[in-house]
């Protein structure tokens, strides 16, 4: 075998031995302790962004699924407002009696004609017209459409006259309204 004394060796080649010596050492702890656990730094810092990124993610999921959460308990009070917007297909004849009501209240003679029959739409939602003409006092006939507006039901009228009628102080009213039904 090859053996090196130190102790032979002048100042010079002694300290270029230990140098080289230890640069082995330190290339040696290099190559198989720091570069494998650079390695796996990386990959550990790899994986941390990755998770990192997944919890974001996560999180503003879960805030948006709080804000819908929310946002129904917000919806789910204006739905029974929204249901009796829609008149219902078996209370046609509760829908005539409230106008005949209004009318009645209001001291006007009145002629209603639902035509359901020019329904725009066949689906569960659809649209049927409304024919209505009164005769009465001005102020009563104001009250009459004051009084048809705050129906929970949505009526949107189409076509209003208003003229005066035969007798002095009369008038007649005639109007065609969009009712919407299910």
């Amino acid at each position: 075998m090859f053996k090196i004394s130190l102790r032979k060796l002048d100042y010079k080649n002694r300290i270029v031995s230990i140098v080289f010596g230890l640069g082995l050492a330190l290339a040696a702890i290099i190559i198989w302790i720091d570069i494998p656990a650079a390695k796996n730094i990386y990959k550990i810092k790899a994986d941390i962004e990755f998770q990192r990124v997944d919890l974001e993610k996560r999180y503003a999921k879960s805030q948006q699924m709080k804000k819908m959460a929310l946002n129904l308990g917000k919806i789910e009070g204006e739905i029974e407002r929204l249901n009796k917007i829609f008149i219902s297909e078996y209370r046609e004849l509760e829908f005539i009696t409230q106008l005949e009501q209004i009318a009645q209240n209001n001291a006007l003679t009145q002629d209603i004609n639902l035509n359901k029959d020019e329904a725009k739409n066949k689906s569960p939602y659809h649209t049927a017209v409304l024919y209505i003409n009164c005769q009465g006092g001005y102020g009563n006939i104001i009250k009459y459409l004051s009084d048809l507006e705050s129906l929970d039901y949505y009526i949107n009228i189409e076509d209003l006259n208003l003229a005066s009628g035969e007798e002095s102080g009369q008038y007649n009213l005639t109007l065609k309204a969009s009712t919407f039904w299910r």
